[in-house]
């Protein structure tokens, strides 16, 4: 039985889609590691399956900013790339043999008579093109949900049992007593942290709240949210998913 021919037109459309899936993907990519890696959690990115990241892409696809990046880094990272091969190609067909046989061998010498390189330098740049697209999105995503006056994410409220024994910081608003062995915290890190948590940073504010970042099947993960995060990072605390934890959205 002979195999079944498939026409032209639709092998362009699978070639076409197949590219298109490889550039969304880029894109989701790029976009979780610019928006995690400010909330300090770029292990995730790393973690999340390669099937998720076009369906990512194409949520963050939606946005008009995102398609004009696009368009903008496009004109800049492929137009000069399309100028210089269509300034070579007229240079190879002049009338001067001088320029034609100079053009000729530097093409040789480029490899760009080989239309198997010039394709894979348009796909490279295409992929770059995704790259940076999908990064200024997710810093612009960044910026946005880090801000107290600007964050679409819920705000959270995690109540840990009495009876836990979870590794749980609370809310109190007391002065943080370091030489009291009952109310000192064990840790690794910068003092302060557990200072400005204990002595209300644990708290929601007028000028910042606990807001719930992402879940995923072992860990919850919260941030304070900041006035300026050009200026400040957000602090991400890191709960293990457990039933001795209630968390209550708003």
């Amino acid at each position: 039985m002979s195999s079944v021919e498939v026409p032209a037109p639709f092998k362009a459309l699978l070639s076409g889609w197949s590219l298109i899936v490889v550039v969304l993907s880029v894109a989701g990519y790029s976009f979780r590691w610019n928006y995690f890696y400010n909330f300090g959690l770029q292990s995730l990115v790393l973690s999340a399956p390669l099937e998720s990241l076009p369906v990512y892409a194409i949520e963050i696809a939606r946005n008009p900013w995102f398609l004009i990046d696009l368009l903008r880094l496009g004109l800049f990272y492929l137009l000069p790339y399309q100028l210089v091969l269509l300034g070579l190609r007229r240079a190879c067909d002049a009338g001067n043999e001088r320029i034609h046989s100079t053009t000729r061998s530097l093409v040789r010498i480029l490899g760009l008579d080989k239309p198997l390189l010039v394709d894979a330098l348009l796909a490279l740049l295409i992929l770059l093109v995704a790259f940076r697209a999908g990064g200024d999105a997710g810093y612009r995503a960044y910026l946005t949900n880090a801000a107290e006056s600007t964050s679409r994410l819920p705000k959270v409220t995690a109540i840990a049992r009495a009876d836990s024994k979870l590794p749980f910081i609370g809310c109190d608003t007391s002065t943080f007593k370091k030489n009291d062995p009952s109310v000192t915290h064990r840790f690794m890190g910068e003092p302060g942290v557990v200072d400005s948590l204990a002595a209300g940073k644990a708290c929601t504010t007028a000028q910042w709240s606990w807001r719930l970042l992402l879940r995923d099947e072992k860990f919850v993960y919260l941030f304070a949210t900041v006035q300026d995060p050009q200026k400040e990072r957000p602090q991400t605390l890191v709960l293990p998913k457990s039933e001795d934890i209630t968390l209550v959205f708003r």
